[in-house]
């Protein structure tokens, strides 16, 4: 029952025991500002207490007189609130800590307390009288053990290209609910038909006498026949009562084998008690945990999805299920289950954490945004809540805003990795590196062996020609991820601007035998092919790039770029226009076109035209070298003859 949902209010947290006459758990109060930790104590109620029903009631309706007449008990620990819920009587109590009962080996008498504390309470009531009911015995016990939650972590977004990896969600280990199940014993009628001695025909005298063995054996009969009936129905409630005692007992060694982390043993325990209980939702919760804890994610599912149908009200079993389908990343399904969840707790802030980044990542930013703006109302100082609302923000293209959530839950939390590395990526993305390299640095500082900070590091290094720094971290983050095809493009780039055009190349082949759908490898590896002059091969990679993404703007400028080395002057021509249909303020195609176009007679205007252009962009975005190599080239065709028509 760990993680479970009492009166709506109370989120069990730690299970302190467990035996056939109930539990004692510490809970934490939802309603409570300060979220109180209090002692519950449960006493399972016999299913068939009918007598006592009235009596529950009766205090359930006085319960501020009753709370009132136990303070005046002085009884230790106080009583300060309890309810009834699926067949089981609940004590809420003062939480010390040199009085919490902890596991011994005679378990029993931590749970007897809540027994007799119940049987002094009952005292209290005046016996509620009735001629048709009567107290009974206890004769079964009912499941209420409760599925412990899954604690997922959240996955890491994987990183792509030149550009930065995707933003890394910071998981946390998220509590699951669990409702406790209520069974229900299936009633059985028995169908019987009297077997009635056959009529004789009687001889008609003048003064008949009656018969008076007849009715004597015709009711003789009938009671050995309800005998039989009582018997029949005596022996089946027997035998379920037989069956749900060894589905208890196979429950609960199921649950102490999920607690040693042996999910085998604990999978074929809870089966064996499903086996003798099928409609037992606590048990297929429990069994859910268990597959859970042993990666079988769709075994999970399927018995999350039976507590639905069993409970079709079991919120805790949304929530458990919502959690897998996030771990599977099905965030949509995650979405969807979270929401139900949130019908009964709507202020639950795990639930609100893995709902609000399950918008994060179908990019549904604003319905994120506004579940982390309630985690923030709920809790200021959670520094999580801050941090992800940033990274909705910088989805959002809110650069500003990110900034401010993400410096305010470093302030909070100077010791958390994942938030300088996301910062430092936003950094990196509006053009401060240097800012993104102080980030990473803290990053690292924290986490030396976090994969993605030592790739995006590398590639801030490279923006800052800090090119051996850049070869260090890219190497660093191989050798701890040897498939990581971003760090092997990115120090293919850093080689090539060392001038080190093997070591380059082959980290750019490489980088395509692990991601052959990498456009940006392509490119990388013909801006190196077209350095060393092999042009054919150069071609060829930004040819398989378009292939890949015929929309980036600059691999149309760089095949033409090799087509005009060629003197393909309208083929050049023809790949330079592409991209500046793709942007029109791409400088690059602007001036090489105008190189193309001088070379064509007739063509002068266009020539200078688009040098003049491209001139004022370069300027515009401070490239001074660039923006006077266009000016002078722009002189050049001024006094230079005409070229001589093709």
């Amino acid at each position: 029952m760990l993680n479970q949902i009492l009166d709506q209010r109370y989120r069990v947290v730690k299970v302190l025991s467990i035996t056939a006459a109930g539990s004692v758990c510490l809970a934490v109060d939802t309603q409570n500002p300060d979220y109180a930790v209090r002692v519950v104590r449960q006493v399972r109620l016999p299913s068939r207490a009918n007598g006592m029903a009235p009596r529950l009631q009766k205090m359930l309706n006085g319960k501020e007189a009753m709370l009132k007449q136990l303070a005046q008990t002085h009884a230790s620990p106080a009583v300060l609130d309890f309810f009834l819920e699926n067949q089981s009587f609940y004590f809420i109590e003062e939480f010390a800590a040199n009085s919490v009962p902890t596991k011994t080996e005679n378990q029993e008498t931590i749970d007897d307390q809540g027994v007799q504390r119940l049987q002094e309470m009952l005292g209290m009531i005046e016996p509620v009288r009735s001629p048709a009911t009567q107290t009974k015995p206890a004769e079964e016990a009912t499941a209420t053990s409760e599925p412990q939650k899954p604690q997922p972590e959240e996955p890491q977004t994987e990183t792509s290209g030149h550009t930065d990896p995707e933003p890394v969600v910071e998981a946390e280990n998220l509590a699951v609910n669990g409702r406790q199940a209520e069974t229900h014993s299936p009633e059985t009628t028995v169908d019987a038909k009297k077997n009635q001695p056959e009529e004789r025909p009687v001889v008609k005298v003048a003064s008949p006498l009656p018969n008076l063995n007849r009715p004597k054996y015709l009711l003789a009969g009938a009671g050995a026949i309800l005998a039989g009936m009582l018997l029949s129905f005596g022996l089946w409630r027997y035998q379920e009562y037989r069956n749900t005692v060894a589905a208890i007992t196979l429950r609960d060694q199921g649950l102490q084998s999920l607690e040693k982390k042996d999910y085998t043993a604990a999978i074929s325990a809870f089966s064996q008690a499903l086996q003798l209980d099928p409609k037992n939702p606590t048990i297929y919760g429990s069994r859910g945990n268990a597959y859970y804890d042993a990666g079988d994610f769709a075994a999970a599912i399927a018995d999350y999805s039976s507590v639905i149908e069993l409970q079709p009200g079991n919120t805790s079993a949304y929530y458990n299920r919502g959690l897998v389908y996030f771990d599977q990343g099905n965030y949509q399904a995650a979405i969807n289950d979270l929401t139900i969840a949130l019908q009964v707790q709507p202020h639950d802030a795990d639930v609100l954490y893995k709902r609000g980044v399950s918008y994060y990542q179908v990019k549904n930013y604003q319905a994120a945004i506004a579940d982390f703006d309630k985690l923030i109302r709920l809790n200021p100082k959670d520094d999580r809540a801050w941090s992800a609302r940033g990274l909705a923000f910088a989805g959002q293209k809110e650069e500003q805003k990110a900034m401010d959530d993400y410096t305010q839950a470093i302030n909070l939390n100077p010791k958390d990795s994942k938030t300088f590395y996301n910062r430092g990526r936003l950094r990196a993305q509006i053009g401060d590196n240097a800012g993104a390299l102080q980030d990473y640095n803290q990053a690292l500082a924290i986490t030396p062996q976090d994969v993605d900070a030592l790739t995006n590091r590398c590639s801030v290094n490279i923006a800052l020609n800090n090119h051996p720094d850049a070869v260090s971290d890219c190497t660093a983050a191989i050798n701890l991820q040897p498939n990581n095809a971003v760090a092997f493009n990115n120090r293919c780039i850093a080689h090539f601007n060392r001038r080190e055009h093997q070591n380059a190349i082959r980290d750019c082949t490489q980088a395509l035998r692990l991601n052959p759908s990498s456009d940006q490898a392509y490119s990388n590896r013909g801006d190196v092919r077209r350095d060393v002059g092999d042009r054919t091969g150069a071609l060829a990679d930004y040819s398989e790039a378009i292939k890949i993404n015929p929309n980036n703007s600059f691999t149309y400028t760089s095949r033409a770029n090799v087509r005009r080395d060629l003197e393909d002057w309208r083929g050049a021509i023809d790949d330079y226009s592409r991209a500046l249909a793709l942007n029109p303020n791409n400088a690059a195609a602007l001036y090489g076109r105008g190189l193309a176009y001088s070379r064509i007679s007739g063509s002068r205007d266009q020539a200078l035209d688009d040098l003049q252009r491209a001139a004022k962009i370069f300027l515009d975005n401070g490239q001074i070298n660039a923006y006077q190599e266009a000016v002078a080239q722009g002189n050049r065709i001024r006094v230079a003859p005409p070229p001589s028509p093709n």
